[in-house]
């Protein structure tokens, strides 16, 4: 498969927080919740598995939208990280690509 097919590029790159402008909010009671607490322990104990999924850099104001990887990103910032490994999403349509991700799960 080339790269051109993944809908992202494959080699993930290094985004501070202050980059990255999440697409939703934090659900109420997420620092509380059993899974929040799980993701949290599994980066704790072994590190972040899958990048965060953003959209390429806004022309205007530098900044990348948080397609996917919420809970991962409040939990390294709950863990005190700084920045994150971001794969960049290719599809132009970043709404396009939030939407679906929520409409098949």
């Amino acid at each position: 498969m080339t790269p051109n097919h993944l809908g992202f590029i494959p080699e993930p790159i290094t985004v501070v927080f202050d980059q990255l402008l999440p697409s939703r909010k934090a659900p109420d009671g997420l620092i509380s919740s059993r899974k929040f607490k799980q993701i949290l322990s599994s980066i704790d104990a072994i590190g972040l598995i899958e990048p965060l999924t953003i959209a390429k850099a806004d022309k205007v104001n530098g900044l990348h939208l948080l397609l996917d990887g919420h809970i991962r990103m409040f939990a390294l910032q709950e863990l005190g990280f700084i920045d994150a490994p971001c794969l960049i999403a290719t599809d132009d349509e970043s709404y396009t690509y939030v939407a679906a991700k929520f409409m098949c799960c």
